[in-house]
């Protein structure tokens, strides 16, 4: 192979590799750019944070520092009882023992409930040994910015009650907190927040304050820290570890209710048409946070009614992105009103709607326009024409007798004779000139 033939092959071969490392780079980052939500595991909890895609929560930081200040020195935790019952991990609790060191125990009294993990372990982990050294906290525990924060330097952690029962929430606030370092001053700390919620159980993490100061650059932004919701060493759900990813306005929803169907509803609720039409209902699955459900079926049948017995098949109609599935059917039974049943297979969850069947409007027959009487039109008055003047007769003509009792029929043979005269004058007449011109 001639030098030029070999060095345009190691140009191709180097292009290509390094086409090839770029692809694989763009396709790790979309990866993690995709990171909305956990997914499900062996916890039974799922976290959805406030970052794109969907789906999202809302960042609404609650401001707590108007309840009760802890005044916590380095090290530290206090037990407080909570305003309502919390179930974590299956478990119901009536109080909690808060950590300087950034997270929640429900072991109360734990002695291990004042380390700040110095092995640096990741969720799940186990307690035991945690006072002997290992540095992690009494399970079950909630780790909103589990890392060795230190209240005694700047900052305070603060609870309080919000709302009215059944639907209170309880927050705790760690306002301007300072790292562990003897150099840091008021205003330098970060501010998060954790709030448990009454009846749904749910947990929720918000970041308003991620940056300890540009001389901290490996802690700030999560990067010295744990966060995630522990059961024990096998169990648990962990969200960052050492990881630069809390930003402010970050907020993360830990909760057991996404993805499972809760709430069906049909539209439209009732209506009603003429026998014989087809009708539509659609149903609409959410779960416990009004997010569609999309991997599920929805069953529909007419339980009850003129048309009962009509259905979808056993296996139902597949929900789509929405959240919904329709059903048609024709409503051929007769008259009288449906009850329309629509369930989630596998999910103890269904609703019905109405329909009303009725008979179709008689057509009504046409009452004939009646035909207008026409009105009277006035006729003029006819003048009555001016007889002709008579001429009066120039000669009187005998009559037989003397005169004619009856002028009107024995007149007529006279003119007759009369007409018949003038005839035979104008017949001489013409005879006359005639003889003259031959004169001539």
């Amino acid at each position: 192979m001639s030098r030029f033939l070999r060095l345009f092959a190691l140009l191709a071969v180097g292009s290509l590799a390094t086409l090839a490392i770029a692809l694989l780079l763009v396709g790790t980052s979309s990866q993690q750019a995709a990171a909305d939500t956990s997914g499900p595991n062996a916890s039974g909890y799922v976290w959805i944070d406030s970052n794109a895609p969907d789906p999202v929560i809302t960042f609404d930081f609650i401001d707590a520092t108007g309840g009760t200040a802890l005044g916590q020195s380095d090290d530290d935790f206090d037990t407080v009882a909570l305003p309502f019952t919390f179930n974590f991990f299956g478990a119901d609790h009536t109080a909690v023992d808060i950590s300087s060191n950034g997270f929640l125990s429900f072991d109360i009294d734990n002695d291990c409930n004042d380390n700040y993990n110095t092995d640096e372990d990741t969720i799940p982990h186990t307690d035991v040994g945690c006072d002997s050294g290992s540095g992690w906290g009494g399970n079950p525990l909630i780790a909103p910015w589990f890392d060795d924060l230190d209240p005694s330097e700047c900052g305070n952690p603060y609870y309080d009650t919000f709302g009215s029962e059944p639907n209170r929430i309880f927050v705790i606030e760690f306002n301007d907190v300072c790292h562990y370092f003897d150099d840091q001053e008021e205003g330098e700390g970060i501010t998060f927040e954790t709030i448990l919620f009454e009846t749904s159980n749910d947990i929720k993490f918000q970041y308003l304050d991620t940056i300890f100061g540009s001389e901290f650059s490996i802690e700030n932004n999560g990067g010295s820290a744990t966060t995630g919701l522990n059961l024990n060493g096998a169990t648990g759900l962990q969200y960052s570890f050492n990881e630069t990813v809390l930003t402010d306005g970050l907020a993360v929803l830990y909760t057991t209710r996404f993805g499972v169907p809760t709430d069906i509803t049909l539209d439209p609720p009732t209506a009603s048409n003429e026998i014989g039409s087809d009708h539509t209902v659609t149903a609409t699955v959410t779960d416990g946070l009004g997010f569609p459900i999309e991997e599920a079926d929805a069953v529909f049948e007419v339980t009850d009614g003129p048309n009962a017995g009509d259905n979808n098949g056993p296996n139902g109609t597949a929900l789509d992105a929405n959240g919904q599935a329709t059903f048609t059917y024709t409503g051929d039974g007769g008259a009288g009103t449906d009850t329309i049943e629509a369930c989630v297979v596998d999910f103890p969850i269904c609703a019905t709607a109405t329909k009303d069947w009725t008979e179709p409007a008689a057509t009504p027959t046409p009452t004939p326009t009646p035909t207008p009487t026409p009105t009277p039109t006035a006729l003029a008055a006819t003048a009555t024409p001016t007889p002709s003047p008579t001429v009066a007769a120039a000669v009187q003509l005998p009559t037989t007798g003397g005169a004619p009792s009856d002028r009107s029929s024995s007149a007529l043979p006279w003119l007759a004779a009369i007409a018949g005269a003038i005839a035979l004058i104008g017949s001489g007449s013409a005879w006359l000139a005639h003889q003259r011109r031959r004169v001539r």
